[in-house]
């Protein structure tokens, strides 16, 4: 194996390896990390493939998805145009946002979520529609309509429980009938006592924006889960799409760490646990993770997001329903540096994609508490080479 290098001052190395893609079922998400913050939507009149956040604003760029005009080029000055008034989202928050088709019209949607860190803001996600607008004389023109509304996205599974702020929601066909499902996760942060009837939910979609509960998902069996991130995978090859659920401290005070969650799919809108046949017990806070090929092998393996006490956990599939952690002796580590004056660095997101685009996935980490001096560590790009099975 060829050695590893990271984009971090002096081009340090790691000896070995680390990523591979995998399709993210058509949703795309961004987590603004800090207080909900006002959309901006720009009509694009050239393709742009990012998302960007410049000083805790978020700026939505949604690549020609909305709105389509005359090609023009990019050092053009009116290139882009501020549309979040016109398509109805000027008085739109979010937290974290989702772009997906809820409806199945073959036009983006928008789900967000606002006041994601507060375990005491109740129906805080909100979903928007994307329709024509016909009142604007353009027959092209498109708005977003918020629906939230009576859609049961924010519905609990009986009406006496209390409704708790939900932080991660994650967004695919579920149970293969063609329309987009969603599972719902809630956060305490520190204290278990804060919440303890917060649960993690699937709810089912019916191809027009609204969605139902489902009884018995195997999620809500969890019990109390301090959920920070979702990864949607096909991990045994069935067809039906399991569930990996990255978990953060059991009680921050105590600093108990836990594992993340593998669920298997049933392919009915219900899962059952297999962490442990599995085989990842591997214990560590975490902010999240991800799903990628890592080794070209054909198999989904599993990253995770490190909070600052750990360098993370690659498990490698190995196509027989059980992982290994391979983050050892792969160079998957978020500690290769330290950060800003010594402190550790924390992954916020661990995203996989073929930078270099030389066939095989690698990674980059975003990293908070990073510093500018050529000593201290931050985000960087870490480059998969020759990945073997």
């Amino acid at each position: 194996m060829k050695n590893v290098h990271t984009s971090n001052p002096e081009n340090r190395k790691n000896n070995n390896k680390t990523s591979k893609y995998l399709s993210r079922f058509g949703c795309w998400s961004i987590d603004t990390t800090a207080a909900a913050q006002p959309l901006l939507v720009f009509s694009p009149t050239i393709r742009v493939r990012h998302f960007m956040r410049h000083n805790n604003i978020l700026t939505i760029i949604l690549a020609g998805l909305f709105l389509c005009s005359a090609s023009t080029q990019a050092q053009q000055t009116n290139w882009a145009e501020l549309v979040t008034a016109k398509v109805g989202l000027d008085s739109a928050t979010a937290f974290s946002l989702y772009v997906c088709d809820l409806n199945n019209d073959y036009y983006p949607d928008i789900v967000v979520v606002k006041g994601g860190w507060n375990i005491n803001a109740a129906n805080n996600i909100r979903s928007y529609i994307n329709v024509p607008d016909t009142a604007s004389g353009d027959p092209a023109a498109r708005m977003f309509l918020d629906i939230t509304s009576g859609s049961g996205i924010n519905s609990m599974p009986t009406a006496t429980d209390t409704s708790k702020g939900t932080l991660v929601v994650a967004f695919a066909d579920i149970n293969n009938d063609g329309n987009i499902d969603m599972v719902r996760g809630s956060y305490y942060h520190d204290d278990p006592t804060k919440a303890p009837d917060v649960r993690p939910e699937v709810l089912l979609g019916d191809g027009k924006g609204n969605f139902t509960i489902v009884p018995g998902n195997g999620l809500h069996e969890l019990g109390l889960t301090n959920v920070t991130g979702f990864s949607f995978l096909d991990y045994n090859k069935d067809g039906k799409l399991d569930l990996f659920i990255a978990r953060w401290f059991i009680d921050y005070h105590k600093d108990q760490w836990q594992s993340g969650l593998l669920m298997q799919g049933n392919g009915d809108g219900t899962f059952t646990n297999v962490t442990d046949k599995a085989g990842i017990t591997t214990t560590e806070p975490m902010y999240g993770s991800s799903v990628t090929d890592w080794n070209n092998d054909g198999w989904p393996d599993i990253g995770t997001s490190p909070y600052c006490r750990t360098g993370g956990q690659l498990w490698k599939n190995n196509g027989d329903g059980t992982f290994t952690n391979v983050a050892g002796q792969s160079g998957y580590d978020a500690k290769v540096m330290q950060g800003d004056n010594g402190q550790n660095l924390c992954m916020f997101g661990n995203a996989p994609q073929d930078f270099d685009n030389d066939g095989d996935m690698d990674f980059i980490f975003c990293m908070v508490h990073g510093g500018n001096d050529r000593n201290e560590g931050r985000s960087t790009i870490v480059e998969n080479n020759e990945a073997d099975a």
